[in-house]
């Protein structure tokens, strides 16, 4: 097992800011149930100062099966969305959405949420894990310990996708992802890279893609669909 059983997320040290005070063996999710009308910033303050949404959930380390949803269009029109569903726990990014008119290529589950907001007014995740690269002292270590790894080991700015996946390959020895196309056959066009936005303008692309296709397919515990 690569989870400790010992465990402790304690609330922030107003001296130290520190917040664990011991070791963590489990990931710390930050609770779902953010009321939406809370002002981000008031919300990013609360985590800083108070450690609120923070507590300690053990995370199921059993061999069940996880998928990871990407956010790419790649599946439209594909028809997927009962084939997500059928895993245990699917989790999705930032700003997905799931259900609805989505549900028949995309699904209606999400187990988890990894996130770089706040929160996701489409759904309502079991669990919320934050990923805030300018907030990265304050987040899961295991995050951090991802985020760490993929800076100093590959020179990139990790997306939230990758990160994602790295994060739950410390938790499960076989993870499933589906939907990620890394932007390949984006640049100089005007194709949207969200499913759930409109193709109508480029978004600014910061992130090392190839680069990043190239460490998942290297990755022989990630199973691609």
């Amino acid at each position: 097992m690569r989870v400790s059983k010992r465990t402790f997320c304690g609330p922030l040290d107003p001296f130290t800011k520190s917040i664990f005070f011991v070791p963590v063996g489990y990931p710390c999710f930050i609770e779902s149930q953010i009321n939406s009308s809370r002002n981000i910033l008031r919300i990013v303050y609360d985590i800083y100062f108070h450690n609120i949404y923070l507590k300690p959930i053990p995370f199921n380390i059993s061999y069940m099966a996880i998928i990871i949803v990407g956010n790419s269009p790649k599946l439209l029109g594909k028809g997927m969305g009962k084939f997500i569903d059928s895993f245990d726990t699917v989790v999705r990014m930032n700003n997905a959405q799931a259900g609805g008119k989505w549900e028949d290529d995309f699904g209606n589950k999400t187990d988890i949420l990894f996130s770089t907001q706040a929160f996701n007014r489409h759904l309502n995740p079991k669990k919320h894990i934050f990923f805030i690269p300018h907030l990265m002292n304050r987040m899961d270590p295991y995050v951090q310990k991802v985020y760490k790894h993929l800076r100093e080991t590959y020179d990139i700015y990790p997306s939230t996708g990758i990160v994602c996946i790295h994060y739950f390959l410390e938790f499960y020895d076989k993870v499933n992802i589906i939907n990620f196309d890394f932007q390949i056959g984006y640049a100089g066009t005007n194709k949207h890279h969200h499913y759930y936005i409109d193709n109508d303008k480029p978004d600014n692309v910061t992130h090392s893609f190839e680069k990043e296709r190239d460490i998942v397919n290297s990755l022989d515990n990630v199973i691609i669909h």
